[in-house]
């Protein structure tokens, strides 16, 4: 029996278990808050866009139209639509990089 004890009491010493292994001190699930705000910016960042530039945004980015196909759509050109797309991406940086 002692030398059972003291081969049970060197395997402990060995196993370290504990802080890092311990299950109830990692969260089960990750905080979605500032995620959900950082996506209200957004929305409200492309809402205070003109129209024309809203809308190219959101055919080609949010919906993944391709440009050929939203000029067609919007009645203009392709380089139109690029550049629409481009300047809402820079104003949209601008506004969301006051907030934070």
């Amino acid at each position: 029996m002692r030398n059972r004890f003291y081969t049970n009491l060197g395997k402990r010493q060995r196993e370290t278990t504990g802080r890092a292994d311990c299950v109830s001190s990692v969260p089960e699930i990750q905080g979605q808050q500032e995620w959900y705000l950082r996506g209200q910016e957004l929305l409200r960042a492309m809402a205070e866009l003109p129209v024309h530039y809203r809308e190219a945004l959101v055919l080609v980015v949010v919906l993944g139209e391709r440009y050929d196909d939203v000029a067609r759509q919007m009645d203009c050109e392709m380089g139109t639509v690029k550049s629409r797309v481009n300047r809402a991406r820079k104003i949209i940086k601008a506004k969301l990089e006051d907030r934070v």
